[in-house]
């Protein structure tokens, strides 16, 4: 017999899931191409600067503008879910940001590259909500480090082949436009596919509301509220800081690497290659045994050390091979700190407020990456840039996390 999840509308009896397991390797295709949009202006990131003759700040701000409207669609992203359901969602949240992606390689000037990157923001919060919501709902506390984890070596699995699979792409075409149309095009028909999926499994119809009190944005605010504690406070602060120090990574380094450590494209895609290799390695292993350690123990330990291997990324003179292999551990560092950040926020919150708290975390988390690269170009005018922009803020966030472990365990004494 046939029994749903009353939270997500979705099934839950084994025989059920297991017919669901089409459907979750799909959204995994789908999140593949969900990473690989994320790359491709980073990689063309030169080459469209020239065809567009933009200024290096405008370059800068087109390479992490899409996750602008990220963090701006984040919090009402969680009442569309709610209101349309998972199923729907999934659908329609895939085609808008692989249709913004495609509509990219049509832009002919600067405002509407930066719209359509923009757009492809929009697309991706609500993906990203109904995503992390669905495993939020369906995860165990002890267990919730490790499936988000797996959820972070799926993104991972995208960044580590797609810079080299967009460079091939733009070699074999010799255009900056191709790689926009095949992704988008690919994204788009994986759209389709979930939704024949769907279609065959039965009716698409709204899902069951996951919080039936949080419904409209004034409500949502409220609840936002309620959620502004201190220990919660500082796990977003984690989030923030780790947004920016990935996506500065990720928008710049490729370029950073080219006009820094003469570099040529293929090599320095290749130390980004070992940065997805790193989410990989680092997502289900750094979960699985912080789920067992204690989440707030072991991010002190990620924190201190990823700050510092982001120190060593801009500061030192890099080889490809040194390049490759920093990247890698800086990789496993931000991986693990993303997924267990986000499953600390969710274990500090009641269940009913699951859905209001990821789109907090996303709007904080793609507010910080939205501006990661002009903070990269302010940073790097400084003298030991690669200090300010990444040892010194890992190092305060530790500290403060440190703070609140201590705190919490001096609390729980008292009680």
């Amino acid at each position: 017999m046939r029994r749903d999840n009353p939270a997500i509308g979705m099934p839950t009896h084994t025989s059920d899931i297991k017919t669901l397991i089409p459907c979750f390797l799909l959204i995994s295709v789908i999140y593949v191409f969900y990473g690989w949009d994320r790359l491709i202006t980073s990689i063309e990131l030169l080459t469209i600067k020239q065809a567009f003759s933009l200024s290096p700040q405008n370059a800068s701000l087109l390479s992490s503008i899409f996750t602008l409207g990220l963090a701006i669609m984040a919090i009402p992203a969680s009442i569309v879910v709610i209101r349309l359901g998972i199923k729907i969602t999934l659908i329609a949240s895939t085609l808008l940001f692989s249709l913004s992606t495609l509509s990219t390689a049509f832009c002919w000037n600067f405002s509407l590259l930066t719209l359509s990157r923009i757009g492809t923001g929009l697309g991706e919060a609500i993906f990203s909500v109904a995503l992390f919501s669905l495993i939020a709902q369906t995860t165990p506390k002890t267990w919730r480090g490790t499936v988000l984890g797996g959820a972070a070596s799926i993104f991972g699995l995208s960044i580590s082949v797609g810079p080299s699979v967009i460079a091939h792409i733009d070699l074999w075409s010799k255009t900056w436009k191709a790689p926009f149309i095949l992704i988008g095009s690919l994204g788009i028909l994986s759209a389709f596919a979930l939704m024949f999926y769907f279609l065959w499994q039965g009716e698409i119809k709204k899902d069951d509301p996951i919080e039936k009190n949080e419904i409209t944005l004034v409500q949502q605010i409220r609840n936002i509220k309620n959620l502004l504690r201190t220990d919660i406070a500082i796990s977003l602060f984690v989030a923030a800081i780790n947004g920016l120090g990935c996506y500065t990574y990720l928008s710049m380094y490729h370029s950073y690497a080219v006009t820094t450590q003469n570099m040529n494209s293929a090599q320095a895609a290749l130390g980004m290659d070992f940065f997805g290799f790193g989410t990989i390695l680092g997502g289900i292993p750094i979960g699985y045994c912080l789920d067992r350690w204690g989440r707030k123990n072991g991010l002190f330990v990620l924190l201190l050390l990823t700050g510092i291997i982001g120190y060593f990324l801009f500061s030192l003179s890099l080889t490809v091979t040194s390049s490759c292999l920093i990247s890698l551990i800086f990789g496993m560092g931000v991986s693990g700190i993303y997924s267990n950040s986000y499953a600390l926020i969710q274990e500090q919150v009641a269940p009913h407020y699951v859905i209001t708290a990821t789109g907090v975390f996303l709007t904080i988390y793609y507010l910080a990456a939205a501006y990661s690269g002009p903070i990269f170009l302010h940073a790097m005018h400084l003298s030991y840039g690669s200090f300010w922009l990444y040892t010194l803020p890992y190092t305060i966030t530790a500290l403060l996390l440190l703070i609140s472990l201590i705190s919490g365990k001096r609390n729980l004494q008292k009680l």
